[in-house]
């Protein structure tokens, strides 16, 4: 990598704001990005990619939807995502929320799985349980590389990308350390989705079986019959605590089999459309692209190519 900065980079520190962006860099290997939010907010569409995330909460508290699993997240609590796996946040006990956000490219993440920690860093992402909560001491700790992080952009110093680099494979060593030593403040399925209350739990039985059906037409009537629920509450309590719409989390998990197959066969794309079930090849290709931003038979090209 050159020492300078790319002309394809771009950062953006900003002085401190009650709400919105107040750090963004970009490269072309990773992203970083902290912001304070208030009210709702939604990131239409994106709710899976191909980059690895680090999600850090430093104020306030959000639900933490991931694959089919939600999670009470609370300050001091670092968020591991592998790569393509579904995920959103939705507020909790508040609105208000402050969080650092860290994507680290494909290519460049598992080159460090490989070099690091023994091969043994990639359980941050690959275990079931990919969330720790910090304690006191070690949220100091992390705050200050963090600044680091800041200061290094803001100075844009000689090899000030490699610096930064230097810092966010510290926090993953630091991090993996934590979870292998077991150091971090306890935690718990239980105590990370709060009281578990039987909204979570109705939520986490109803998202489980759509991962499980989703090649199935369930009408929202029978969905909400199936768990003994009212539907407008169902409807509700899906999308305030997942961030998704019914709907929505079932086209995800549709066009994310849909990909498989994609990838790993040459069935036709109207034979797929309705083994993920679809039942209409139009609005497959509609709904394909709207989270792949391609077509199915783009989609399978670019992946032919990437593999040769």
């Amino acid at each position: 990598m050159s020492e300078k900065q790319n002309a394809s980079d771009t950062v953006t520190v900003l002085p401190p704001s009650p709400y919105g962006i107040c750090f963004d860099l970009k490269t072309d290997r990773f992203q970083l990005e902290e912001a304070t939010r208030s009210g709702s907010f939604d990131m239409k569409y994106r709710h899976y990619h191909s980059t690895y995330e680090i999600y850090y909460l430093l104020e306030g508290n959000r639900y933490h939807f991931i694959d089919r699993n939600i999670f009470f997240v609370q300050p001091g609590s670092l968020v591991f995502i592998a790569k393509n796996r579904i995920h959103k946040t939705s507020p909790a006990e508040q609105h208000f929320h402050r969080r650092f956000l860290i994507e680290i490219e494909e290519t460049v993440m598992e080159q460090w799985f490989t070099e690091m920690a023994g091969g043994r860093l990639c359980s941050l992402f690959t275990d079931e349980m990919s969330i720790i909560t910090l304690t006191a001491t070690q949220q100091v700790f992390l705050n200050a590389k963090l600044d680091a992080i800041k200061q290094e952009a803001f100075q844009k110093r000689e090899a000030f990308e490699e610096m930064i680099e230097y810092l966010l494979r510290e926090i993953l060593l630091f991090s993996f350390r934590i979870k292998s030593e077991g150091n971090a403040a306890h935690i718990s399925a239980k105590n990370l989705i709060g009281s578990e209350t039987e909204k979570i739990r109705t939520v986490n039985r109803v998202a489980g079986y759509l991962a499980d059906h989703y090649q199935e037409s369930s009408s929202l009537d029978e969905l909400a019959s199936r768990f003994f629920t009212n539907k407008f509450y169902l409807t509700r309590i899906f999308k305030q605590v997942t961030g998704f719409t019914i709907r929505e989390y079932l086209h995800i998990q549709r066009v994310q089999k849909a990909q498989e197959f994609l990838r790993s066969s040459l069935l036709p794309i109207t034979e797929i459309a309705l083994m993920v079930g679809f039942e209409n090849v139009s609005y497959f290709e509609k709904i394909f692209r709207r989270y792949c931003m391609q077509s199915p038979r783009e989609y399978r090209v670019s992946q032919k190519a990437e593999s040769h």
